[in-house]
């Protein structure tokens, strides 16, 4: 990029930014233009061997896209920066440097989460180039003059979280990062009632033109979305009450005086800080409200108007001040809870350790993104299941209790790979499901299916053949036994499952079970052996259509196991650097696998054995109402893991019926 462009971005106000550089390169996506072309080579990166100082000048524009309200150029130029900077991560402190002192912090904000994902995937191979990332984000992004974020914050402890982890800096040097962080608390707004009287409807009295700030006023008040299901949603985490400056922390009221922090307070405020920002409908409102739209995707991602990044921006900034000055409620409305981060408020938007999709053009010419991970080929990690083909002759009620081809048991829980080596199933979902015929109505369909699930659960060694004495007297239909962690929308897939985001608040007080049975009661603990991480794909991720899933082992198996993740993919790699762990998904098929020989390390080390579950039905359905037809068979099972050897339990095939 031109230095002189560069030079008076940089010195240029947020709002005259906005109008001289963010309003001419909001359809700079996917419009073949010289931005477009930067985006698509660095997410076909990175380029390891490219000098890093012609990385960093390619990603200087990159990051001036990220002044822009488009999310979808926004997004999708987030992922591919930190798909170009992950293998030179040398380049990012000057980059960071390089915007030291701008004043927007969509930019900020996004240039620390883009950090933030570099180093989780690329500080393994540039461990002191990703602890010189930590130290020159911290200085620029709690600089003084920076404006308070709550997601920049988290960028910035995030980093020294892994550096930390990686034994690259001390404890001190992390804690220095984690909340609070000392912001001043919101100044009291006006009221809605004189916001209403200084830039409502009224304003415009008798005339044909559009209310100025409709679009934002509106947005925040008046039933709009942004103020009931954004700022109302992030806002209810915390109580309306302050916490000390100093000092022990008084008596909590009780539960019934808990209130939450006032809806309409924390609206005004977003409000006010828009316009104190520098938003204007005479700078704005012309092409907010004119601005071409671009193609809806089914998920609703669009491109925003520039009131609502102003809108983001106040939000985040109000986040900041109150989750640093205010009690945080539990879920439940009561005792306070120790604010973290911003996952605890579902705050975090995008995770920069997915690469970015492939974008594609569909048979309409039409821009579209592919999967995040495509799905994976048949091979050796499916499970031995039927094949339902539309061909196949009719069968009547008779058939989904008919065993004789139901699979056996070892096979769902123990593979073997194309090399000879033995995987163990963690977690697994199958559903074979019989395809409707080309052209038939699916209502008509009587479809055949039968899905299956595998479990499996940590307990101390001594402890499993009591639970599975007791698991083999009942079904485990209704999810009654502990199930992983999930991580929605919280830890980003590079962390999962070991950092703070991906941390349960509360013990599950349901990972004990009563193995009494009607003899003295012994109560077992118990941990289950997976981890889920799911990332949505209809919320604020622009750059995703679907949502991108995934299972990791447990943290305890991740921690004993010294689990690295190999970026990029859903697989992590053992000690000795081969993988050790690996997911894999393909339509209505999905499984977490580890290696057994490292399973059966970790269990002999740590004192622990494994119980796995097996619970499947096999039934017949009507496919238009998804209404059972006749009866049909419900599996259950239960093995074992212990010393290296296994043991399998008989398959229990009980008939069923709505009766």
């Amino acid at each position: 990029m031109n230095e002189t462009l560069h030079r008076n971005l940089k010195n240029w106000s947020m709002p005259v930014r906005d109008v001289v550089w963010s309003m001419p390169t909001y359809y700079a996506f996917d419009n073949g233009g010289p931005l477009d072309r930067l985006i698509r080579w660095a997410a076909r990166g990175p380029y390891p061997d490219c000098p890093d100082q012609l990385v960093e000048a390619a990603a200087v524009p990159i990051v001036w896209t990220f002044t822009s309200p488009n999310r979808r150029m926004r997004d999708y130029a987030t992922k591919a920066l930190v798909q170009l900077l992950s293998g030179s991560l040398a380049a990012v402190p000057p980059l960071i440097r390089e915007f030291d002192g701008v004043d927007d912090p969509y930019v900020i904000e996004r240039l620390a989460v883009v950090s933030h994902g570099a180093v989780l995937r690329g500080g393994p191979k540039a461990e002191s180039a990703a602890v010189a990332v930590a130290k020159e984000l911290k200085r620029v992004a709690f600089g003084a003059t920076q404006i308070p974020n709550i997601i920049t914050r988290d960028a910035v402890r995030g980093v020294h979280e892994w550096c930390a982890r990686h034994r690259l800096i001390d404890d001190l040097e992390y804690a220095a990062t984690l909340p609070p962080y000392g912001a001043e608390p919101p100044a009291q707004p006006r009221t809605e009632e004189e916001l209403d009287r200084a830039y409502g409807a009224e304003k415009c009295p008798g005339t044909d033109s559009k209310w100025p700030y409709a679009d934002v006023f509106m947005s925040v008040f008046m039933l709009g979305d942004f103020g009931r299901y954004v700022i109302e949603s992030k806002l209810q985490n915390f109580g309306d009450i302050p916490t000390p400056p100093i000092g022990p922390e008084p008596p909590f009221p009780e539960l019934d005086r808990v209130a939450e922090y006032p809806a309409e307070r924390a609206k005004c405020w977003v409000f006010e800080r828009v316009l104190s920002l520098g938003w204007t409908p005479e700078r704005f409102g012309e092409f907010d409200l004119h601005r071409a739209p671009q193609p809806v995707s089914g998920t609703g991602h669009k491109a925003e108007r520039f009131g609502k990044k102003y809108q983001w921006v106040a939000l985040r900034e109000l986040a900041a001040r109150v989750a640093d000055n205010f009690h945080m409620k539990d879920q439940f409305g009561g005792r306070p809870r120790t604010y973290a981060g911003p996952w605890q408020i579902y705050g975090r938007d995008i995770d920069p350790t997915l690469p970015p999709p492939r974008r594609l053009r569909n048979e309409h010419d039409d821009n579209e993104v592919g999967p995040t991970f495509p799905s994976d080929e048949e091979g050796w990690w499916n499970s031995p299941g039927p094949s339902y083909e539309p061909g196949d002759p009719p069968v009547d009620e008779s058939w989904a209790i008919d065993t004789g081809d139901l699979p056996q048991f070892e096979p769902m829980v123990r593979r073997r790979d194309e090399s000879g080596i033995r995987w163990v199933v963690l977690h697994a979902y199958h559903d074979w499901k019989e395809r409707i015929p080309e052209g038939e109505e699916s209502s008509t369909r009587r479809r055949r299916e039968l899905w299956s699930h595998v479990y499996s659960w940590l307990v101390r060694a001594g402890d499993r053949e009591a639970l599975v004495a007791h698991l083999e007297q009942r079904s485990l239909m209704g999810r009654w036994m502990p199930l992983g962690s999930d991580h929605t929308d919280a830890a980003y897939l590079g962390e999962a499952p070991w950092a703070a985001a991906a941390e349960e608040e509360e013990p599950d007080p349901d990972r004990e079970v009563d193995t009494g049975d009607g003899v003295p009661s012994k109560r077992i603990e118990i941990r289950p052996g997976w981890e889920a991480y799911y990332w949505e794909g209809n919320v604020l991720d622009c750059s995703i259509e679907d949502g991108v899933e995934a299972e990791v082992p447990s943290r305890v198996l991740f921690e004993a196991g010294e689990l690295d993740w190999m970026p990029g993919t859903r697989t992590w790699r053992g000690p000795d650097g081969s993988p050790a762990a690996e997911y894999r998904h393909r339509d209505g098929h999905a499984a977490l696998f580890v290696r057994e020989k490292w399973l059966a390390r970790i269990l002999r080390s740590s004192g622990l054995e494994m119980v796995f579950g097996w619970l499947g039905e096999k039934r017949l359905v009507e496919t238009g109402s998804w209404r059972l037809v006749g009866d049909w068979t419900e599996i259950n099972a239960v093995a074992s893991f212990a010393g290296g050897r296994w043991t399998f339990g008989r398959r229990r095939l009980a008939r069923r019926s709505r009766s």
